[in-house]
């Protein structure tokens, strides 16, 4: 699949993914793996649980360190930078921004798109997962708090080549995803935990709600 068929991919998933939250559906739906100890961006102050109104308990870490520089991907809810060296992509939808690497082969995407509150996180994961459309589903892997926001994280390979993370809640009456994938060959697991990271710490939140 070519890059701007995997971005437009990853945008007809959150829209997938928004149309269900709105609606509540998913509610049993059990997203499947074992969740796994995340790290925090939160630095001071009670993490939010977003507008979700999740009750889960997120899960606690060290910090994700130094934030990336790369790219800036900006929507009304929320901006990201990319991971050092990646630029921008073209954007062919207004609902996501995208970023690639120097090989074409790796790339992200900010989406984000209206939603209702109620699904909780993990059944927000579980409709991410359902409505991928992959040839391997990626599994949960808990939730992770980035700078005061609770967002569930969903990852793994989701083909015989790509490795994905996706993190992505509902805030301030938006569903908003971060979404990396990696091209394996290219990349070990310490460098792709390492720009994830950076990623992660380089949020920030926008809200709009009474502007």
């Amino acid at each position: 699949m070519s890059p701007r068929a995997r971005v437009r991919a990853r945008g007809i998933a959150a829209l997938l993914v928004t149309a269900l939250a709105v609606a509540g559906c998913g509610g049993d739906d059990d997203p499947g793996g074992t969740p796994k100890p995340t790290g925090s961006a939160s630095t001071s102050g009670s993490p939010s649980e977003s507008s979700s109104g999740s009750s889960e308990s997120p899960t606690e870490g060290s910090t994700f360190g130094a934030p990336a520089t790369g790219a800036l991907l900006e929507l009304d809810h929320a901006a990201v930078n990319a991971p050092d060296g990646w630029v921008r992509g073209e954007d062919y939808v207004t609902f996501q921004q995208g970023a690639k690497d120097a090989t074409g082969a790796s790339g992200m995407a900010l989406s984000e798109l209206p939603a209702a509150p109620g699904p909780s996180l993990e059944e927000q994961a579980a409709n991410s997962i359902r409505s991928g459309g992959y040839v391997k589903d990626p599994t949960y892997q808990g939730t992770v708090v980035v700078h005061d926001v609770v967002l569930y994280h969903v990852a793994g390979m989701i083909n015989g080549y790509e490795y994905q993370e996706e993190f992505g809640t509902i805030f301030d009456n938006a569903a908003v995803t971060i979404t990396l994938y990696f091209k394996v060959d290219n990349w070990t697991e310490a460098e792709r935990q390492a720009a994830v990271d950076s990623v992660l710490a380089s949020v920030k939140w926008k809200e709009t709600i009474g502007d």
